[in-house]
């Protein structure tokens, strides 16, 4: 073989590893440029997936921030109609008690007072005050009658009367000149049961059921 037949064919021998060599070098490089640009379609929907799973929690959230607005501002129109029914309901008793009972309702209502207070307090030496309408009421033999009745039910038991005070019915009784007292007025049983009032109003208004009433 001439030595220009073997120089072509050496050229041509390292043609051709180069081009299969060039083959192999473009097949991998290929081969990666697909992997990179499959590992960028997976991160591109794995982060879509992320923001559409962010924002469904999120909306998750903002509806449990809307329902607990709602159900406060539920809450706050229940307790205002409660405090409004209680105050109805007061206002009520209050305008009955200032001037619509008669002397013999007035009497027995003083009578229940001082004999519940009476008891209350154990006995004893008492002092009973009552309104200034009421206080023609607290003669002798009213309050002998009464401690008689309270004697009888084991409560040993002296009422003597006391100066009026400011009250719209019923009594304030005290002992031990005055240290312990007891408000049996129908001011401060109003407030008691105003206060009794709001869970039974509360139930009225959550069931359904109708308002109570005040019992006197």
């Amino acid at each position: 073989m001439a030595e220009g037949d073997g120089l072509q064919a050496l050229e041509r021998e390292i043609l051709s590893e180069a081009e299969a060599r060039a083959g192999e070098i473009a097949a991998a490089a290929g081969e990666r440029a697909a992997q990179v640009l499959q590992r960028a379609r997976e991160q591109g929907a794995s982060q879509a997936a992320h923001v559409v799973a962010e924002a469904r929690r999120e909306a998750a959230r903002e509806r449990v921030r809307s329902e607990a607005a709602a159900q406060l501002e539920a809450r706050r129109h229940l307790l205002a109609a409660r405090e409004a029914i209680i105050a109805r309901v007061v206002a009520a008793a209050r305008a009955r008690l200032e001037g619509g009972l008669s002397p013999g309702e007035r009497q027995e209502a003083l009578e229940k007072a001082l004999l519940a207070a009476a008891a209350a307090l154990g006995g004893g030496r008492l002092t009973a005050q009552v309104a200034e309408r009421d206080a023609p009421l607290l003669t002798p033999a009213f309050l002998e009658r009464l401690a008689g009745r309270l004697r009888a039910q084991g409560v040993a038991t002296e009422l003597t009367a006391g100066q009026p005070v400011p009250i719209n019915g019923g009594a304030v009784v005290s002992s031990d000149g005055g240290r312990i007292v007891l408000d049996n007025s129908f001011d401060a049983r109003l407030e008691r049961q105003a206060w009794e009032l709001r869970n039974e109003v509360w139930q009225a208004l959550t069931e359904r059921v109708p308002e109570p009433e005040l019992a006197f």
